[in-house]
């Protein structure tokens, strides 16, 4: 049940809804990454980290992924550490 909604939750879990949203951000300059994280008052959410703030990306993430809540937080850029594999 998507206790956001009340409504029955579609066929898959959340790995699933992030995979596919992520396959359809990333190739977009400006996404940072996109993660699970625990949801206020349980269950679980998909976030998307942007790099910068941009009103032209915001309009690209869905509200909900497979009716999972999708939740955008501003990161920067992210790099990896020097001599991390």
């Amino acid at each position: 049940m998507d206790r956001s909604q009340g409504r029955p939750r579609p066929p898959g879990t959340i790995r699933e809804a992030k995979r596919a949203l992520a396959r359809q951000l990333l190739r977009h300059g400006g996404i940072s990454g996109v993660g699970i994280e625990a949801a206020e008052g349980g269950g679980e959410r998909i976030k998307v980290y942007l790099a910068a703030d941009d009103d032209d990306l915001r309009a690209l993430i869905p509200p909900a992924v497979g009716g999972y809540p999708v939740v955008v937080e501003v990161v920067g850029r992210i790099t990896p550490r020097p001599g991390a594999a």
